[in-house]
């Protein structure tokens, strides 16, 4: 299109991504388990980009590949070359499950307590239920009992919430505590605890009639049960087990000091990565033109993946602290969050607000008291609108529809969809209207 004579076009000024920006954009969104799948496509395609031995927290040696975790801290200096000493039983392959549990215990338990992980896990009967308790254990072993006790606790981050627990009716309570407070869980409790015999007796008709309960209250939680809840912890002591099992161990943990919170991102710990000594030669020995240039190829390749790999694990562990420094009282003692969007977190770290959302997305954090939170909690939303929709709840002359609902909350300054109403009314245990008539 020609422009208009007398009128000079105006320049258009647009923000382009490179394709390297695109590129870190995607390997900074994949989760855990995307991330180490595309770290082994990575070496499986580029011969000189070459994953380091690890060093073994369970025998001090080193590991032939991904089987043991963690090295010592990470450093940014680490993507340098690394050095290899001695070597390691621990060779993957067949690898009994409780070894594979110390594994992924390793992160998340002091070093010095490694010897206690070990007693606990042998401890655990073939359901995975503990023989004794922590305190006894701690008694045999001459340690303090909350040395024991934190060990427990990483152990059910990475298992079940039920993991360890003296029985079966306390396996299956902490299951249920871990689901949340709403009276479907509540009804859940009863019937593992005190109309427990009245339903293995006579079903959920005379489970019902012992707690005064609507019969098809009883069969929604008796669904409840079987829908998110194991009969038993998932342990199975001495199976071999011939691949890693996956569990749920966190992205990042955080331990506290004199000077604050620090972040430690556990996948940095189990990936060592450098660039293959033997192509960085390569070029400069007698070889052909050919066999050079794709030297040279492979090389630049691998420093950019790795390049890539630094930025990821720099951001999730300066998102990381600057959230938990900004909810401070959060991590340190459970204190309400403060309010805190993505937007404003990337401003003080000079990012894009898309940077952070990919940072935190799909990930959990460890806090220094040994519970798990996930990494978005740290942005709590929009506390004003639940804090409206519930007051319009509360005074509201007869049941207003999802879509009402909505339409008040836009004449109250919050304008909002229908489906982010539902998403809301459900996080705060409302019913729907024609339940709340």
């Amino acid at each position: 299109m020609q422009p208009v004579l007398g009128q000079v076009p105006l320049p258009r000024q647009e923000s382009h991504c490179t394709p390297e920006q695109v590129a870190y954009a995607r390997l900074l969104s994949l989760d855990g388990a995307a991330f180490e799948s595309a770290v082994a496509a990575e070496l499986d395609t580029n011969p000189a980009l070459d994953r380091r031995d690890a060093p073994c927290p369970v025998c001090g040696g080193v590991v032939r590949g991904p089987c043991c975790a963690p090295p010592p801290r990470y450093r940014e200096s680490d993507l340098g070359p690394a050095r290899s000493t001695g070597s390691c039983e621990h060779v993957p392959g067949a690898l009994p499950l409780t070894e594979a549990l110390l594994r992924d215990l390793a992160p998340l338990v002091p070093a010095r307590d490694l010897p206690v992980a070990r007693y606990v896990l042998a401890s655990l009967d073939e359901h995975g239920l503990l023989d004794g308790t922590p305190a006894e254990a701690a008694g045999v072993l001459g340690v303090d009992a909350g040395r024991v006790e934190g060990v427990v606790r990483a152990l059910r981050e990475v298992t079940c919430p039920g993991t360890a627990a003296p029985s079966l009716r306390e396996h299956l309570l902490l299951d249920l505590d871990a689901l949340g407070d709403t009276p479907l869980v509540r009804l859940a409790r009863a019937l593992v605890g005190r109309a427990g015999e009245a339903l293995a007796r006579g079903g959920t008709a005379a489970a019902a009639r012992s707690l005064g309960a609507a019969p098809e209250d009883v069969a929604a939680a008796c669904d409840l049960l079987r829908a998110h809840l194991h009969p038993y912890p998932v342990l199975e002591a001495g199976r071999d087990h011939t691949a890693p099992v996956v569990y749920t161990v966190p992205d990042v943990v955080l331990s506290a000091d004199g000077s604050g919170v620090t972040a430690r991102v556990v996948e940095a710990d189990r990936f060592l990565l450098r660039v293959d000594e033997r192509f960085e030669r390569l070029p400069g020995a007698p070889v052909t033109p050919e066999e050079a240039v794709r030297a040279r190829a492979a090389v630049e390749r691998a420093r950019l993946f790795l390049d890539r790999v630094a930025r990821r694990w720099w951001t999730m562990r300066a998102v990381a602290e600057a959230a938990a420094a900004h909810q401070h009282g959060f991590v340190l003692a459970g204190a309400p969050m403060r309010p805190l969007t993505r937007s404003a977190l990337a401003d003080r770290l000079g990012l894009h607000e898309s940077t952070v959302g990919r940072a935190v997305r799909d990930r959990t954090v460890r806090l220094p008291s040994g519970r798990t939170a996930p990494f978005a909690a740290f942005f709590p939303s929009a506390p004003g609108l639940r804090e409206a929709l519930r007051a319009i709840v509360t005074d509201e002359d007869h049941p207003l529809t999802d879509a009402e609902l909505a339409e008040e909350l836009g004449r109250r300054g919050h304008r909002v969809a229908r489906r982010t109403v539902v998403k809301y009314r459900a996080q705060l245990d409302i019913a729907c209207a024609s339940r709340r008539g």
